[in-house]
């Protein structure tokens, strides 16, 4: 990435390895391993100075194992041969100690992921002095658009780059590389003692896809539309939602159509799969294979390839999002399969659009 640290490898071939002598001495028992590495750099400026400047290279390790029925699930944050013998060791002991029986399904079929083009090599090369110049220029430009904007609380760049392999006793193998950047502000207005602060960003596979004039617009009019804003008096009335907060609601409803939800019961569309949940032009769809969302993956979580997985369509609720298809089925009649990250982590990751 241009300042001294680790890149990407061409071939994920020696991961693969490593994750493949993992599984022997498997007996009985089946065996996921996900290893992952990357780096990210971070460049915070403020008046003009560099205030931060952190670059850090990152490796972690998960590994699920299904014996008898029982899951066991242990992770690290190494690469190191013995550590990783010995997360495996701790999730198969989790499994023995597990005591009462999972319903999760270990997918058995082999899934070749598409090519989504994620690696992009302008985010390699930019070097350290361009980074800290370009937050710098940012800044820069956010002061210099409105008089009333005096200063910006922080202003950044930042970018990075992962790869991930999942292998498994069951025959899946599958590889991923990313690469991502953004820049980001939050500007502060002053009127009459008044201070406001706006907030701006932008998030792109490369630098020179990274629009910094909008997010000077957009960063400076919501800190000086702020000033001198009251409370409206309470009323019922039509509102007028900006894109993105638009964007948040349907994310919280996004949240209510995942399994986990469901089967806590709370989510209000339990049993509603077939019915009119919402207005006909809705349509709300789960597509991690569109690489032009920052959360595109070529692989799930359990290493089978990524797929769209319509949950509204013309306002009709189409199905929910599981992590496995047993458990799915005892739900839902049409069980979608999620784009989830690696197994290394817990937290899904949606491409709703």
């Amino acid at each position: 990435m241009g300042d001294g640290l680790p890149r990407p490898t061409e071939d994920l071939s020696e991961l693969v390895a490593m994750a493949e002598r993992l599984l022997d001495g498997a007996a009985g028992e089946e065996i996921e391993v996900v290893l992952s590495r990357g780096a990210s750099t971070s460049v915070e400026v403020h008046d003009g100075e560099v205030e931060s400047f952190t670059s850090a290279g990152s490796a972690a390790a998960g590994v699920r194992v299904l014996s008898e029925g029982r899951l066991g699930f242990a992770s690290c944050g190494t690469l190191d041969p013995e550590v990783l013998r010995e997360t495996v060791a701790g999730a198969r002991q989790l499994s023995i100690l597990r005591g009462r029986r999972t319903q999760r399904h270990r997918p058995t079929r082999r899934c070749r992921p598409r090519e989504a083009g994620l690696v992009v090599p302008e985010v390699l090369e930019l070097g350290a002095r361009d980074k800290v110049e370009r937050a710098i220029e940012l800044e820069r430009q956010v002061i210099g658009t409105d008089p009333r904007v005096g200063s910006a609380r922080s202003t950044s760049y930042d970018d990075g780059w992962g790869e991930s392999v999942v292998v498994s006793t069951t025959g899946i193998r599958a590889e991923s590389r990313g690469t991502t950047c953004s820049v980001g502000t939050q500007p502060l207005a002053n009127a009459d003692g008044e201070t406001q602060i706006g907030w701006g960003y932008d998030v792109a596979r490369r630098p020179d896809e990274l629009d910094d004039s909008r997010v000077v617009r957009e960063s400076v009019e919501r800190a000086t539309k702020l000033l001198g804003a009251g409370k409206p008096p309470s009323a019922r009335m039509a509102i007028l939602l900006e894109p993105r907060l638009a964007v948040t609601l349907l994310g919280v409803v996004t949240g209510m159509l995942s399994a986990e939800s469901v089967q806590k019961g709370r989510s209000p569309f339990a049993d509603r799969v077939g019915e009119t949940i919402a207005a006909p032009v809705l349509g709300l769809v789960d597509d991690p294979t569109r690489s032009e969302s920052l959360g595109a993956e070529e692989f799930d979580g359990e290493g089978l390839a990524c797929r769209a997985n319509p949950l509204i369509s013309a306002g009709v609720l189409q199905g929910f999002l599981y992590d496995s298809p047993r458990p799915a089925a005892q739900v839902s009649p049409r069980p979608l399969r999620p784009c989830v990250p690696p197994a290394a982590s817990p937290v899904p990751v949606h491409n709703s659009w």
